[in-house]
């Protein structure tokens, strides 16, 4: 839950969020390792950041998709207002905290798919500028450095996973009680 008013900040304000999840993998230090293994791990690192860049453009394109939905539901939902004069009593408070309670849900899951594109991404990769300044043996340190540029990429995904889904959830929650304003209001 921390995750929410976190990227809505980042989104109002700009900036990075800190990373509210944990990565519980951590690299070892590889000692006796031979050069096989060292290229086994160089070869699953590059794999991995591979893998995360496509996750990452798969649920920035998934949150595009959500945003456009989200700015469909709020035009459905704003055509509730002129239909919620239309009755009064119970019915209408009724009718109105309904509405509210949509309208909000659909707000929410329109600022978190849009702070899913907007917030800036945390990644980090081997820079081979870098690998040219390492001591011998390399291989061991750029194994070393792609271990440690995994994880933060991990915790990115795994952040804006979880937050595309509270905002699809809200979405579909605020689209239902809209539904269920314009069956009020029949």
């Amino acid at each position: 839950m921390r995750l929410t008013p976190a990227f809505i900040l980042g989104l109002v304000f700009g900036g990075a969020v800190k990373p509210t999840l944990l990565n519980p993998n951590t690299p070892s230090d590889m000692k006796g390792f031979d050069d096989a293994d060292l290229q086994l791990v160089v070869d699953e690192g590059r794999r991995q950041l591979d893998n995360q860049t496509g996750a990452f453009q798969h649920v920035q394109g998934r949150a595009q998709s959500l945003l456009t939905v989200c700015l469909a539901v709020l035009a459905f939902a704003t055509g509730a207002i002129g239909r919620l004069q239309q009755i009064c009593g119970a019915r209408f408070v009724i009718a109105l905290i309904v509405f509210v309670m949509a309208m909000s849900l659909v707000l929410l899951g329109l600022a978190l798919a849009a702070a899913v594109i907007v917030v800036r991404a945390d990644f980090d990769q081997t820079d081979t500028t870098q690998i040219t300044g390492f001591e011998s043996p390399v291989l061991k340190s750029v194994a070393a450095d792609y271990a440690d540029v995994v994880r933060i990429g991990e915790i990115t995904i795994a952040a804006r996973v979880t937050l595309f889904r509270m905002a699809t959830r809200y979405t579909v929650w605020g689209a239902v009680l809209t539904a269920a304003v314009y069956a009020l209001t029949k």
